[in-house]
């Protein structure tokens, strides 16, 4: 076994007195050790932080451009390397884990672009009697030291998330650091992305501390009559047991016209069990481990809670070490666990319905409220469902688990407040500031 791994802090590694075990989720293979970091680390680390604050705010938008583009191209030297080293740390698919490392590198290079061109505004300041000389610019100018916490499932490209709009902004960041630090006034913003509960809790230490948070969801897709059964089919398919499931947007609650419901459910049936389960080193393989065994267990219960309820299982269902097998579910009700709450599992649940204002109330009876799809050839219902779905984003003709890396992206409820996506989250990490000018005529020959 090697040394346990170090961390760093202020461009050099530190070694921990103590030490964590990272383990294969799939194989429980020991990875490596690594270096866990004690309170003094902690505070080296906030201080170092602040104190590239200034140097990182005095950078001209063409120095981070070109630093952004070189972490892009480190990244893309070494997308081999890292899509491995995710798939054997957290069971990710090697398929899902090459996408992911594909999804930052363009992460930092949209970055680097909006280096370049954080926006400005003149403003005329003439409106009322005896301004007539005055002018406002408004510019945005970095918001100071960030903090980012992000979970594991996405463990390159959330980061990215953090990371990339910070240092296109100007500002230093600090990622990965214990969460009860969160209240350290040294941090302008915190940026997370977790947990409901856990974000949630932070945001009520944070006291006058911007926070941004990215949260969980249970996302919701109605299925119409008029739609293509095929493709909203196979599109459920793979957004609701991708990683097996273990995304904030996975599809987990499905509404289908109750016209076409049993058509469609033979056809997702189908789509399903083709779906390769298992070896996440396999190319082939979609339904990956879950990332331990809690978590494993935990969705084996849950669905056997379900059961018990009066749910019928029409597929999967069976748990195999940290992997649990892709489960569709029928006869499901809205308090069972598999559908108010955030599975995080690869379990999908099939309601039939008669109205399309049925569908929407039902999708809308959750907690969360991240993005949401809908699938109809029909434009007036693709509006009516954008006007009363409370959700972050909705998707046409398009599974909730669409993201694309420069789009905002955030919810509502308890999915979170605020936005990320480059541009978005650029605008939360900086603050505008106004110069005001009065000017003078000038004086005549």
């Amino acid at each position: 076994m090697q040394e346990p791994r170090p961390f760093l802090i202020g461009g050099q590694w530190r070694h921990g007195e103590t030490v964590v075990s990272v383990n294969n989720p799939f194989t429980g293979q020991l990875l490596a050790e690594v270096s866990n970091a004690n309170s003094a680390d902690a505070e080296a680390a906030i201080r170092s932080t602040v104190d590239a604050a200034a140097a990182m705010g005095a950078l001209p938008s063409h120095a981070r451009y070109h630093a952004l583009q070189k972490i892009a191209g480190g990244l893309y030297d070494r997308r081999e390397e890292i899509a491995r080293l995710m798939m054997a740390e957290s069971g990710k698919p090697i398929a899902d884990a090459k996408r992911e490392v594909s999804r930052a590198i363009q992460t930092f290079t949209v970055a680097a672009e909006e280096a370049k061109r954080i926006p400005g505004e003149v403003i005329p300041l003439d409106w009322t009697p005896g301004t007539d000389s005055h002018l406002g610019i408004l510019r945005r100018v970095p918001i100071g030291p960030v903090l980012g916490i992000t979970p594991f499932n996405f463990p390159l490209n959330l980061v990215a998330h953090k990371v990339a709009p910070a240092l296109a902004a100007g500002n230093s960041i600090l990622i990965k650091l214990a969460e009860q630090l969160v209240v350290d006034s040294r941090f302008k913003l915190l940026s997370f992305t977790g947990s409901a509960a856990v974000g949630w809790m932070l945001k009520a230490k944070c006291g006058k501390k911007k926070v941004v948070l990215e949260l969980g969801g249970n996302a919701g897709v109605i299925v119409e009559p008029d739609a293509d059964l095929d493709i909203a089919a196979q599109r459920c398919a793979v957004g609701g047991f991708g990683y097996a499931g273990q995304t904030c947007i996975s599809v987990q609650r499905i509404f289908a016209h109750h016209s076409i419901a049993d058509l469609f459910t033979t056809k997702l049936l189908l789509q399903v069990a083709r779906l390769k389960a298992g070896d996440p080193s396999d190319d082939a393989t979609v339904v990956g481990p879950l990332i331990d065994p809690a978590a494993a267990h935990r969705v084996e219960a849950w669905i056997g809670e379900a059961v018990s309820q009066g749910a019928r299982v029409l597929l999967g269902g069976k748990r195999m070490g940290t992997v649990m097998e892709a489960t569709v579910l029928s006869h499901v009700t809205p308090t069972m666990k598999v559908s108010c709450q955030e599975v995080f599992g690869p379990v999908v649940t099939v309601t039939p319905y008669r109205h399309f204002s049925e569908a929407i109330t039902a999708l809308n009876q959750s907690d969360y409220g991240l993005q949401a799809g809908v699938f109809t050839q029909d434009v007036n219902k693709i509006f009516h469902a954008f006007r009363h779905l409370e959700v972050g984003a909705v998707l046409a003709n398009e599974i909730p688990t669409f993201r694309a890396d420069h789009m905002p992206y955030g919810g509502v409820k308890d999915s979170g407040v605020g936005r990320e996506g480059v541009r978005s989250a650029i605008e939360d990490m900086t603050e505008p500031r106004m110069l005001v000018l009065s000017l003078k005529s000038p004086a005549g020959p």
